[in-house]
């Protein structure tokens, strides 16, 4: 997984990262964080305590620029095999929607892109692919990189791209 382009949102931080491996059904993989507090305003739900850093949003293979990919397999998502990463997923890829429903997200998420990812022999398969999401999510330290920019997450400060391009 070699170029990453960074795209700014309201909502979310994304990568989209083209790897070596060449897939004819799509192009690339979005990795994409979120930040709770605009996530749970933007969807009025109550923000979680303790969340305060981005979280993964998702890893989901695209066709460039950004198109999703409908996904199908035959690898079926099974909770038990992500017992080892279990602590990690549950503070870096909640369900800020719902707390308590958060393996139904995984599913989700699993079903609807993983089944693509795994096509990539770096992912290969259901523990692959939720590894991967946390193994970027630890080389992003987006916190601290806006930090070093003056740019703080907020749900009052407005940034837009002009103040980007000027950086």
């Amino acid at each position: 997984m070699h170029s990453i382009l960074v795209y700014l949102s309201v909502l979310t931080i994304s990568s989209i990262i083209q790897a070596a491996y060449k897939n004819p059904n799509w192009d690339a993989i979005l990795f994409t964080l979120t930040w709770p507090p605009t996530f749970c305003s933007s969807y009025n739900v109550t923000l979680p305590l303790n969340f305060t850093d981005f979280t993964i949003h998702g890893l989901w293979p695209i066709i460039l620029p950004n198109i999703t990919v409908n996904c199908t397999g035959t690898e079926k998502f099974n909770i038990s095999l992500l017992k080892g990463l279990r602590p990690r997923l549950d503070v870096e890829w909640p369900s800020l929607k719902n707390l308590s429903r958060t393996e139904s997200l995984w599913k989700h998420e699993f079903e609807k892109h993983g089944l693509c990812a795994v096509e990539d022999p770096k992912i290969g398969n259901q523990v692959g692919y939720f590894n991967t999401s946390l193994q970027l999510r630890a080389k992003t330290d987006l916190l601290n990189t806006l930090k070093r920019y003056n740019i703080t997450p907020s749900n009052v400060t407005e940034y837009n791209k002009l103040y980007f391009k000027k950086l």
